[in-house]
């Protein structure tokens, strides 16, 4: 059994950046991630495989998405407890240890900050491909193999139905439709999963002033009272207007001083004052 310290974060950071396999962007939000976390809690135990009892639950940790979020909406450090909770409430035993999924990337990092974080060694594994990656880019086969997929459903626009779609996983908030109505193009508005529908709208209808958001993170101390601030809801989206911003409860309510366009549940809502980032969350229904 070997340790995890805040030189080895260093070696393992370096290594990631130049030799790592897969993408998972610069390690360096990551390494900072795990040396917080090695600082708080100790170093981390570093196991091998066959240290590992047969029987034990090995947790693997990695993010998923574009590594450019955490630019703006840092973990809080709970998150690794949460996950821990439910994969062991979920198989009815406590998890051994984690593991990573690529040695490449923030993902090469996270481990080492779960782990410390958790109490819990953390099992080596040799890299291996396709991991990071779907192969063949064809994710809709990927789910079938895991998961059973709803069917078909129905477009809806303004409340009749307009044609069948062929599953809600193809379908992504802001999305175009293929083909006209009335000569006008028509966009992916809402997803509803409990009907199977996919609601359409016309270009100008996508545009929204209020947007709510949960599981807020805030970089200062959360306010009690309406603040104005600057939202952005997509990393890809130019719109970045003025907005008031009001505490209910576990949620926020921003009213935008301009309308953002296709705001979807599940991306992020990140709050600004001028250059300094408040904090982030994710965008819920209203």
């Amino acid at each position: 059994m070997r340790k995890i310290g805040l030189k080895e974060v260093e070696d393992i950071a370096l290594g990631a950046s130049l030799l790592g396999a897969g993408g998972g962007g610069d390690p360096y939000y990551g390494k900072l991630m795990a040396i917080g976390a090695i600082k708080e809690c100790g170093p981390v135990d570093l196991i091998e495989p066959d240290e590992v009892p047969d029987d034990a639950v090995i947790m693997p940790i990695a993010m998923m998405g574009a590594p450019t979020v955490l630019c703006e909406k840092g973990t809080g450090g709970n998150e690794y407890k949460v996950i821990y909770d439910m994969v062991s409430q979920y198989l009815g035993k406590s998890v051994y240890a984690v593991m990573p999924m690529e040695a490449g990337g923030v993902n090469s990092m996270l481990p080492i900050a779960a782990a410390a974080r958790l109490g819990l060694p953390s099992a080596g594994r040799p890299d291996s491909m396709e991991i990071c990656f779907i192969p063949d880019k064809d994710y809709i086969r990927w789910l079938s193999l895991r998961c059973p997929l709803p069917g078909e459903g129905d477009f809806v626009f303004h409340g009749r139905p307009l044609g069948r779609h062929q599953g809600i996983y193809r379908y992504t908030v802001g999305q175009r439709r293929p083909g006209l109505f009335e000569g006008r193009k028509l966009y992916v508005s809402r997803i509803e999963p409990e009907s199977n529908v996919v609601e359409l709208a016309l270009w100008e209808e996508l545009f929204k002033s209020e947007v709510f958001a949960r599981d807020f993170s805030w970089l200062i101390e959360p306010p009690s009272a309406p603040i104005r601030a600057s939202v952005r809801v997509r990393h890809t989206k130019w719109e970045n207007p003025d907005c008031t911003v009001y505490p209910e409860g576990e949620r926020l309510r921003i009213v935008c001083d301009q309308p953002v366009r296709a705001p979807a549940a599940g991306q992020s809502a990140v709050l600004y004052s001028g250059e300094q980032l408040l904090g982030g969350g994710f965008i819920c229904p209203g």
